[in-house]
């Protein structure tokens, strides 16, 4: 869920810049300075190729570096974004970019437990290269994260 305040689509003075079609939900809310919740849902198909380095280490325990580039596919686009003048949230999916890719590097320590499988733990940076929509909106985003990767693995003989 996006919580929405009044702040979040005023200017930092205040005021409004312009007016666009809103639901009128989101209007009348934004209007009287109240808080709204509105739910977005993305679900997104990707695949990752990369690769991953032994920095040092042995077969046990080890230091790796890996980066990665995973195109992805958006399966659906039931969002609220803002409009053009940000004053207002609009229900649609005509702005969302289908298809981007994300770029990934990471580092993390390796463990291999006695019946195969290895633990993996360590930071992961991960930037979104193309804007989530198209360069006809006039909002332009990348997203970027970080965290702590977590994983469990089994190598496929």
């Amino acid at each position: 869920n996006t919580h929405i305040t009044y702040s979040d689509v005023s200017s930092a003075y205040g005021h409004y810049l312009d007016t666009l079609n809103a639901p009128p939900m989101a209007m009348n809310a934004l209007r009287q300075k109240s808080a709204i919740n509105l739910t977005n849902d993305i679900y997104q198909l990707s695949a990752p190729v990369g690769f991953e380095l032994r920095v040092m280490g042995n077969e046990r325990l080890q230091l790796n570096v890996g980066a990665s580039i995973q195109p992805g596919y958006l399966l659906n686009t039931n969002v609220y974004y803002l409009t053009s003048d940000y004053t207002n949230y609009i229900k649609g999916p005509s702005q969302f970019r289908r298809w981007n890719f994300t770029g990934a590097v990471e580092a993390f320590l390796s463990y291999k437990l006695h019946n195969g499988l290895r633990l993996q733990v360590g930071p992961e940076f991960r930037y979104q290269l193309l804007s989530s929509f198209y360069s006809s909106y006039p909002i332009q985003e990348n997203l970027k994260g970080y965290g702590l990767k977590i994983g469990i693995v089994k190598a496929i003989p």
